[in-house]
């Protein structure tokens, strides 16, 4: 079964890189619209 397992990883790992990407990318970017949003409150 080594060839499944190889399988399984290669459509896993590039999957889970991919939702870590996207979380980073998504908590990025709702740090910069706080950010925004207090300098719009600020002046």
């Amino acid at each position: 079964m080594p060839e499944a397992a190889a399988a399984l990883l290669l459509v896993l790992l590039p999957l889970m890189a991919a939702v870590l990407y996207f979380r980073t990318l998504e908590a990025w970017s709702l740090r910069l619209m706080q950010r925004a949003a207090q300098r719009l409150k600020h002046s």
